[in-house]
């Protein structure tokens, strides 16, 4: 009999403990009132958004090798180069988007930034980088 008691026991002390869908002493899930609003924000499960990591802008000296780098490819003095704008990106793989077919790549995202430059003959050049690596675009 002490068999069939001990176990049963067990379930009824774990059921209890658990929980059910219709019990009323659930804890609600966490919300935050929004600042001079009178509705609710549910906070349960960040988004996709808030979850992607924080892009970043590269160093000064990152930015002197790509100018280099550039003025290298034209054959051109590094004065005539221009930073049109910089701006961080968070990169969808550790290819920095520019993988293709039989390149192996991590498939976390890959905080970043993007870079346009000029060259001296007036075109546009765009450079994708994370931390101290970069790429031009094809």
């Amino acid at each position: 009999m002490m068999r069939i008691l001990i176990p049963a026991f067990s379930v009824l002390v774990f059921a209890a403990a658990c929980g059910t869908d219709t019990d009323a002493g659930r804890t609600p899930v966490p919300s935050v009132t929004a600042p001079g609003e009178g509705g609710e924000i549910a906070t349960a499960l960040p988004t996709l958004v808030s979850a992607q990591p924080p892009a970043a802008t590269p160093v000064p000296a990152v930015v002197d090798r790509v100018t280099t780098d550039l003025a290298a490819r034209l054959r051109a003095p590094v004065g005539g180069i221009t930073v049109v704008s910089l701006e961080p990106f968070t990169w969808p793989d550790g290819c920095l988007g520019l993988g293709g077919p039989g390149v192996v790549c991590t498939q976390a995202l890959a905080p970043g930034w993007l870079a346009v430059l000029r060259g001296p003959d007036g075109r546009e050049y765009r450079y994708r980088g994370s931390g101290e690596r970069f790429a031009i675009e094809p």
